[in-house]
């Protein structure tokens, strides 16, 4: 995707601000689909519709973040989610959430309480509050949240949602973690050997991995000592052993790396499995 201000720097100098980010987010959009109005009504804040009833507010907090967290790899963020609003404006949001579709995502906390902080941001005076995605602790580190995964867009559950599908949490992460079972059936890859291993499952869901309590407790894969992990991306899973210092060493550097450049960022903190949780590794 080309500029749309048409600059012939290729390099972003600086970062946008949310301001500065939510015009170019609309600039992009307006060229993505030049028939849908497009209105910016605040920061971070889209309005987009067809000339008569189809209205819809779109928050960029998330899409934002994710910039932030690798300003450099902006036109592919704004892609992916130009993408998704399209999707959205194309075939409408039913308001009844598609159990099916419904997986675990792992998300550090920090996400979470910044997303929290944004829709609070957004509330304005005698509108209805907007609900926090349901997230549930993971580790110190991690929070486990809900999402309806479509081809083009992910759309968090709150309190609200599972109240019509009449669960609770753990009957939801339960049916999630079967779901993406499912969703990632011959997707699984293993790569490496000696102790250090990187696993693939299909680029959007290696820290959900986490979560195939089934995978961990077979010891397919050979370490020394107890598994160690680290997910420093959406798209990057690597093993090694907890008696393995070489390995341990060799995966907190890549996790540095990976964390500091990727666009899709989650934690450079490394995890150990014992007792069938994963908590933060202190070796």
């Amino acid at each position: 995707m080309g500029d749309p201000e048409s600059s012939n720097d290729d390099t972003v100098e600086e970062v946008l601000s949310p301001t500065e980010f939510t015009c170019f987010f609309a600039a992009s959009l307006r060229l993505a689909s030049p028939k849908t109005q497009i209105e910016v009504t605040g920061e971070l804040e889209l309005e987009t519709g067809d000339g008569n009833n189809q209205q819809r507010k779109a928050f960029l907090d998330n899409a934002y973040s994710v910039y932030l967290s690798n300003p450099d790899a902006r036109d592919e963020i704004i892609d992916g989610f130009v993408a998704s609003h399209l999707d959205l404006i194309n075939e409408g949001v039913s308001e009844q959430i598609d159990l099916k579709r419904v997986v675990p995502v792992v998300k550090d906390k920090a996400w979470v309480a910044g997303l929290a902080q944004s829709l609070a941001g957004h509330q304005k005076e005698g509108d209805s509050e907007i609900p926090v995605p349901i997230h549930e602790a993971l580790n110190s580190e991690l929070d486990v949240v809900y999402a309806e995964d479509s081809p083009h867009n992910i759309r968090y559950l709150n309190q609200t949602n599972l109240e019509a599908l009449a669960l609770d949490v753990a009957a939801l992460r339960a049916r999630a973690v079967e779901n993406l079972s499912s969703l990632l059936e011959d997707q699984v890859t293993v790569h490496g050997g000696e102790g250090v291993y990187l696993i693939s499952v299909g680029g959007n869901y290696e820290a959900s991995f986490l979560l195939f309590d089934e995978f961990w407790d077979s010891e397919t894969l050979e370490v020394d000592g107890d598994y160690v992990v680290a997910i420093p991306t959406r798209d990057l899973l690597l093993v090694t052993g907890s008696k393995h210092a070489e390995g341990i060493a060799r995966v907190r550097h890549v996790a540095g790396e990976a964390s500091n450049n990727a666009a899709y960022s989650l934690t450079p903190v490394l995890f150990i499995r014992a007792e069938g949780n994963f908590e933060v590794f202190e070796g």
